[in-house]
């Protein structure tokens, strides 16, 4: 196939369709500068056969003067670079339409439509399998033998007799299978409730909001890690939880939000209100999301009362994955038990997420040995093995710009951290691991602002989280230089005590941000500690310079509340544990 499409006749439908679907991303859709840009080349490229200028892009393009000067302005040069590393972002996270990528040759403006690894083979190279000499030997044994002829020499009456034996034995497995299906524990089906009444729509003039919620909400639980979506909360049989969101006034007439989640029976597992204020529309949005994100996470309310639930089958691995995030959020060692999901569940859809929980914490365990974050390791290789399960893995993606990051390459890092942040809107703690990682490894094209509101609005959800989350917050919040927000998280108390290696990072953070003369004493030992969790030598810098800097006034928590943003939340499940 040749490299571009242009010649064949259905180039124009197969072009139009894979541009409209880039332009329906969320990330492109809060770059309209961008989206221009594309849509520009795309006609261009479409109606007009001649070649594409700068000063065409510039001028029609970009909407710049006739009197453009190119030689003063690299404008155009720097929205061409910016476009080609969003179209990279694009296919990183998500497979093309029909099978061709949209891109664009260096040195040329126009759109190209090309399989993905003529397009970017940074991306889809064939990862070849790594076989050990073990297996290589006997590979190359197995091919040297004669292949043996199973029914050669048997009789009738001796082949009735084994295929008799073959049915009996599948006969009891079939029986076996449905045995433990009907034991086996699924992810529990989600349903919503949206509504939203006159009044909130007429007080906070945000009409047509009612459909945009519903998107939001679905796309929040279709995304998440334990849970799977049910399209009516009053289907038969009832989805097990319901997430009822109700906008409406309040008794004083005042726009909020009551959004709870309750199980089967009816009982309470969770209650918040979120008032709106009209002027702050992407702010509510922000604290809506959030508190979903707290809803659906595998350390979440959700994830506890299911744990607690006392007919929670023990043999499943959707019981092995929540064991396991759950356990390390608290800090617990979670090695072993990763081991034997692996080895007991071998056609499990979270074999990719125990693959790169297997390879952290090898690559952990190297660096409390002063071994350096290389590719060429155990670890390596398990992070392999699950990115060749699931290439798009929220977690393996997670470890990949980590490694990425610690070896300098933020360009490759921001590619994998960008898939983490699109996936992982239900894990509140793999947001903010990544958010540390990302901000200090330069960002992936976000601005310091929008780090900020993101790692805000994620800590003002969470009030009192786990001990992972915290932790995260905290580093997170320091590297984008808000230390008295890392104060506020620090004060807070977690559900339950942190242990090991993340309760003696949390204490030594905690009180290095109240304590200068302590900070000082220790920053070497701290930087040590931090470097177990945050591998990338720039963004410990970043945290410990803010933690060097002289206390400053404290921002608040919540921000919002002198502009009429308002968060209340009781949950059952927390309380309980």
């Amino acid at each position: 196939m040749p490299e571009s499409m242009a010649g064949r006749q259905d180039f124009a439908d197969r072009m139009t369709g894979e541009v409209q679907r880039i332009l329906s991303d969320p990330a492109l859709e809060r770059a309209p500068t961008q989206r221009r840009l594309l849509s520009f080349l795309a006609e261009q490229t479409l109606s007009n056969p001649g070649s594409l200028t700068q000063f065409s892009i510039a001028v029609d393009g970009l909407g710049r003067p006739e009197d453009y000067d190119l030689t003063s302005d690299s404008y155009p040069r720097v929205q061409m670079s910016r476009l080609r590393r969003n179209l990279l972002s694009y296919y990183s996270r998500n497979a093309p339409g029909d099978g061709h990528c949209v891109y664009i040759r260096p040195g040329e403006y126009r759109l190209r439509l090309a399989p993905p690894e003529t397009a970017y083979p940074e991306l889809f190279k064939q990862a070849r399998p790594i076989l050990s000499a073990e297996s290589k030997q006997i590979a190359a044994e197995a091919s040297r033998k004669e292949p043996r002829k199973k029914w050669a020499g048997l009789e009738n009456s001796q082949m009735v007799a084994v295929l008799a034996a073959i049915a009996l034995f599948l006969s009891i497995l079939a029986l076996a299978i449905n045995e433990y299906q009907s034991r086996a524990l699924v992810k529990p089906a989600v349903g919503l409730d949206i509504s939203v009444s006159d009044g909130f729509a007429k007080h906070t003039g945000w009409h047509d909001f009612a459909p945009d919620v519903m998107r939001e909400a679905e796309n929040y639980v279709s995304k998440s890690f334990i849970a799977s979506y049910s399209k009516d909360a009053v289907d038969v049989p009832q989805p097990d939880y319901v997430i009822a969101m109700n906008f409406g006034l309040n008794l004083s007439d005042a726009p909020d939000l009551k959004l709870t989640m309750r199980n089967r029976d009816g009982r309470m597992i969770y209650s918040s209100t979120i008032r709106a204020n009209p002027p702050a529309k992407e702010f509510f949005i922000d604290e809506v999301n959030a508190n979903l994100t707290y809803l659906l996470s595998p350390t979440g309310a959700l994830a506890h009362d299911r744990i607690a639930d006392q007919q929670f089958s023990p043999e499943t691995d959707y019981r092995c994955f929540l064991m396991i995030e759950i356990g390390r959020s608290e800090g617990t060692s979670v090695r072993d038990l990763v081991e034997k999901c692996l080895d007991r569940f071998e056609d499990s859809e979270y074999r990719p997420y125990w693959y790169a929980r297997k390879a952290l914490s090898q690559y952990a365990r190297g660096l409390r040995r002063g071994v350096p974050i290389e590719k060429n390791t155990p670890a390596w290789i398990s992070l392999q093995e699950a990115m060749q399960l699931d290439r798009y893995n929220a977690f393996a993606n997670y470890l990949a710009a980590k490694v990425e990051a610690a070896r300098g390459n933020c360009e490759r890092a921001d590619i994998f951290a960008d898939r983490v942040l699109q996936r992982s809107t239900s894990y509140p703690a793999l947001l903010g691991a990544t958010l540390t990682e990302a901000a200090a490894c330069g960002g992936g094209g976000r601005t310091r602002t929008e780090w900020a509101s993101q790692i805000r609005s994620l800590a003002r959800a969470n009030p009192d989280p786990d001990p992972l989350l915290k932790m995260h917050l905290m580093l997170a919040t320091l590297a984008i230089g808000d230390t008295g927000t890392a104060k506020q998280i620090a004060d807070s108390l977690p559900i339950e005590d942190a242990k090991g290696n993340m309760a003696i990072i949390s204490r030594s953070v905690s009180r290095a941000l109240h304590d200068q003369p302590y900070f000082q004493q220790n920053r070497q030992r701290i930087d040590r500690e931090i470097a177990i969790f945050i591998w990338n030598g720039a963004g410990r810098k970043l945290i410990l310079d803010e933690l060097g800097k002289a206390p400053s006034t404290e921002v608040a928590l919540y921000p919002m509340l002198s502009a009429g943003m308002d968060i209340s939340t009781s949950s059952p499940a927390r309380s309980q544990r």
